[in-house]
Formats: structure tokens, C-alpha cells, sequence
């Protein structure tokens, strides 16, 4: 087909970006397709802008995911996560708490009297040690676990769980508690719930934390070598250690003797109540020590 009129030949020695750009119009006046390249190109470009929407979508997605999940720097405060757990985890049945409570207890008593039918009778003397110790171990572990199950109704108790009763949650959780850790345990309620009170007040944290002695690993060559002797040699002490704890308060104060930082700032006649805890498990350990030797 005849040229347009405005068609005018590149000048001699002219580069070939001058003469492609004058044959593309030419090409694309007469409804020819452009040449290959420029189809390449095209393709590229368009390949190119989905990609940067693509990469644009998934960079908002990110962040709004990011906005919605609570940084590290800023846990979720305990209200917040209590919101997102349906109502009935909150729910307190006070006669299925006691039912437990019950179970638990006569568990206790069947286990540790049936050990003390053992340990007493003809036969069991008349082993040599190693077969008395084998013969008693399993029934050691087996009341050592319901004594276990008691602890964490009595543990229920001191977070005033197991009943929320108006009229008589208290009395009932001040109750559980008492059989279950001052008698079962012989570990004074009150001052243990105080003190397990103000742990989860501090939880985890370096130093205020109770219950716990923290240190960060990196800092452990500076720590005072009665404290890198202890922690080396910590579960060597298991079967004295809670019991040094509850007596010398290392490092909470005293649960038998209130002394130390766990009775700062409590009155006289807190004390005075804690005190009946301590005297539950006093004469709760003699008795035992009396009639179970």
C-alpha cells in the first residue's frame, strides 16, 4: 500500500532507534502487528506491573497480619487473652470441685493406710532391706501421686478456684485448702497461697519473681559461688529442698517462720491467721509420726 504522506526517510547515517520509531507507526497505521521485539517488550512490561501488584498485595497482607498479632515487645495483657476464650472456661461448679476434692482425699487415705498395713505387718520384717525396699516402692508412688492430685485441688483452692460461691466460696476454698496442703501435704496454706500469689504477680521476672531464683545464663560465671554450688548441685537436694524452703524462706521468707520479704507490709493479725495453717501441719505431722511411725 502507498506511504502515508507524512512519512519522510530517515537521513542518511541516521542511528536505527531514529528508523525503527518512523516504521512502527507505519506499522501500526496499516494494521500490521508490531514486530517481534516489541512484542517482547510489551509481554515483559505487563509481566513486570503484575508482579509489582503481587508483590504489593502480599506486602499489605504481611503487615495487616502483622498489625493484628501482638508483638513481642507488648504481650497480650491477661484481660485480653481471658476475651478470647469462650465464657464457659471461666465457668466454676462448686459441687464437681468438691467431688474431686473427695476423690482425691479417700485416694490419699487408701494408698498411705494400705502402705501402713504393709510396713507394719510380720512379713514385711521379715525381709532382708533390699526386699523390703522393692516391696514398698511401687505403693510409695502410688500414694505419692494421689497425694499429687491433693496438692493441685489444694493449689485450685489458694487461687480461690474450686468454689466462687457468694456466700461461701471463701470458707469452702479456705476448707479444701487446708486439708489439702496444711494436713495432706503439710505445707501451710495461707503462707504458701501468699506467697504463690505473689509469684504470679512477678512471674518470671529476674528478680521480684518468688518461688524462683532466676539468673541469665551469659551471666552465670558472675554469680556467687554458694549460688553456681547450689544450682550444680540441684537436684541432689530434692528430697530436703522443699523443705528447706518452706523453713529457712530461701528465697521467699519463712512459711513455718514469717520473716523475710514475703511478710513485708502484712499486718499482725494476717500472721496471726496464717499461723493456724502452720499449726494444722504441725500437729497434722505428729500425729502421723505417732501412729504411722
Amino acid at each position: 500500500p502507498p506511504l502515508p504522506a507524512s512519512f519522510s526517510p530517515p537521513p542518511r547515517g541516521g542511528s536505527r532507534t531514529s528508523l525503527h520509531r518512523p516504521v512502527t507507526s507505519i506499522r501500526s497505521s496499516i494494521g500490521m502487528p508490531p514486530p517481534p521485539s516489541m512484542e517482547k517488550d510489551v509481554a515483559a512490561a505487563v509481566d513486570a506491573a503484575s508482579a509489582a501488584a503481587a508483590a504489593a498485595a502480599t506486602a499489605a497482607a504481611i503487615d495487616a497480619a502483622a498489625a493484628a498479632v501482638p508483638s513481642t515487645e507488648d504481650p497480650p495483657r491477661p484481660g485480653e487473652i481471658m476475651k478470647m476464650l469462650p465464657p464457659e472456661t471461666w465457668e466454676v461448679d462448686t459441687p464437681t470441685s468438691l467431688f474431686y476434692f473427695v476423690v482425691d482425699f479417700m485416694a490419699v487415705a487408701a494408698s498411705m493406710g494400705f502402705l501402713d498395713l504393709v510396713v507394719t505387718s510380720d512379713n514385711y520384717h521379715s525381709f532382708p532391706m533390699w526386699a523390703q525396699a522393692l516391696s514398698v516402692f511401687p505403693l510409695q508412688i502410688l500414694t505419692g501421686f494421689a497425694m499429687w492430685c491433693m496438692w493441685c485441688v489444694g493449689h485450685d483452692a489458694g487461687h480461690g478456684t474450686v468454689s466462687k460461691n457468694k456466700d461461701f466460696g471463701s470458707a469452702i476454698n479456705r476448707a479444701v485448702g487446708e486439708v489439702a496442703h496444711s494436713m495432706i501435704c503439710l505445707t501451710p496454706f495461707v503462707p504458701w497461697a501468699l506467697s504463690h500469689q505473689k509469684h504470679h504477680l512477678n512471674h518470671n521476672h529476674l528478680e521480684r519473681d518468688y518461688s524462683h531464683q532466676w539468673f541469665i545464663r551469659e551471666d552465670s560465671d558472675d554469680l556467687h559461688p554458694l549460688i553456681k554450688a547450689s544450682h550444680f548441685t540441684r537436684n541432689l537436694q530434692l528430697p530436703i529442698l522443699y523443705f528447706v524452703y518452706l523453713f529457712t524462706g530461701v528465697p521467699d521468707g519463712g512459711h513455718v517462720f514469717f520473716y523475710g520479704r514475703m511478710w513485708e507490709g502484712h499486718s499482725l493479725r494476717e500472721k496471726l491467721d496464717a499461723s493456724l495453717s502452720v499449726a494444722l501441719s504441725v500437729a497434722t505431722a505428729g500425729a502421723l509420726w505417732h501412729n504411722l511411725g
